[in-house]
């Protein structure tokens, strides 16, 4: 009998450490970095409103564990990323639901069981070049969504966004704007 309390009172300390800490964490993930370029807004939105550009200085681009392709438009409202993993059967989708041209983007990421966000870029222009910011929030359930959000998706995209924004900053940075002609097509 005592050696079954024991277990009990072991089972109630560790569902407590199970379940008290989340509440005490965010309910929302949220990442924001921000980073001053030296290219001109509208360079930088050259290779932002493009999905298929991102290829070029997006972090999870880089992921040869991933496979992907695109639908949609090539660029603007209504673009469209669909990834699978290699691996497991698992994947998501990044479409630009929202647009102002040279200054702001908006995307809609859907991880299909793992849930959704919205990401954001806005573009500042500065006297140095391009102030960006790029952000992410998505709901965190309580729970074990608040332990992965805290413990290990907001630490992932943090890194991810940091050397996005710097791959980025090197892509652009001796890069000249599109003429009008050749941008009113991402405009759109």
């Amino acid at each position: 009998m005592k050696a079954l309390k024991i277990i009990i009172i072991i089972l109630f300390v560790l569902l407590g450490i199970f379940l008290i800490p989340p509440l005490f964490m965010p309910s929302e993930m949220y990442v924001e970095k921000t980073r001053t370029m030296q290219a001109q807004p509208e360079v930088i939105w050259d290779q932002v409103i493009c999905l298929e550009k991102w290829e070029q200085w997006d972090f999870w681009h880089q992921d040869t564990n991933i496979v992907g392709h695109y639908e949609g438009p090539a660029c603007g409202i209504g673009a469209k990323n669909i990834w699978k993993y290699k691996t497991m059967d698992a994947g998501g989708s990044q479409e630009i639901v929202e647009a102002k041209p040279f200054e702001y983007i908006k995307t809609f990421l859907d991880f299909g069981e793992m849930g959704t966000a919205d990401a954001e870029f806005m573009l500042e222009k500065t006297d140095e070049g391009t102030k960006i910011t790029w952000n992410i929030r998505s709901a965190s359930p309580y729970p074990v969504g608040r332990w992965i959000s805290t413990l290990m998706v907001k630490p992932g995209v943090d890194m991810a966004y940091e050397k996005g924004l710097e791959n980025l900053d090197n892509l652009t940075k001796d890069m000249k704007p599109l003429s009008q002609y050749s941008r009113r097509c991402i405009t759109h």
